[in-house]
């Protein structure tokens, strides 16, 4: 589908539904067709939608989030490194010349549907590798996303998820049951009982 221009009049009204898509999101025609939408300017207004010709139709993009989404320990922290396009901290970020990061897909997919920076709008600036945001966004603190209590920098995420996490899911090697890690051996006795 494509975006079509909202009528000026309605934006002061805001009912109910209200979709707020992040630049790119994809619906189908049906799901959204008269629905609500906030833009940039966070005035709302009713969305108008209508299916691209086969003939100028190019694939989808994957506008998949590609930011890290996590339970952030410091909200206002993870703020200063979000992805203006996925909403998200950015994942492998990049800096344009303007001061925005942005997610490495996300600059790359926005990049092949128009070559102007998707915030300032100016064409012709390069993006970089942003080193030091990027370190900084791995010693951002998240709360583990198994719920087990754990706070840990992100770059500890997959060590912790791997072998750490009191509630990551393990097989119980007399049952073959899968249980919480952290619940083992407690389970192995009641298993051991029943046998």
């Amino acid at each position: 589908v494509k975006f079509v221009n909202l009528d000026e009049e309605l934006w002061d009204a805001c009912p109910m539904p209200k979709l707020s898509p992040s630049l790119g999101s994809a619906y189908s025609i049906s799901s959204i067709q008269g629905e609500w939408f906030q833009d940039r300017s966070s005035r709302w207004g009713p969305l108008r939608a209508v299916e691209l010709s086969h003939e100028t139709a190019e694939p989808p993009v994957d506008w998949t989030p590609a930011g890290y989404d996590e339970t952030w320990v410091s909200a206002e922290e993870a703020e200063k490194s979000k992805c203006p396009i996925c909403f998200m901290v950015a994942r492998n970020a990049l800096a344009h010349e303007c001061g925005e990061l942005f997610c490495e897909d996300c600059w790359v997919k926005c990049q092949g549907e128009d070559s102007r920076c998707p915030v300032c709008r100016q064409e012709g600036h390069e993006v970089a590798p942003a080193y030091a945001n990027r370190r900084a966004i791995q010693r951002l603190q998240i709360v583990c996303p198994n719920k087990c209590g754990q706070v840990l920098c992100l770059s500890d995420k997959e060590e912790h998820l791997r072998s750490k996490c009191g509630q990551r899911p393990i097989r119980c090697p007399d049952c073959d049951a899968e249980v919480a890690a952290g619940q083992l051996a407690e389970h192995q006795v009641r298993c051991r009982e029943n046998w």
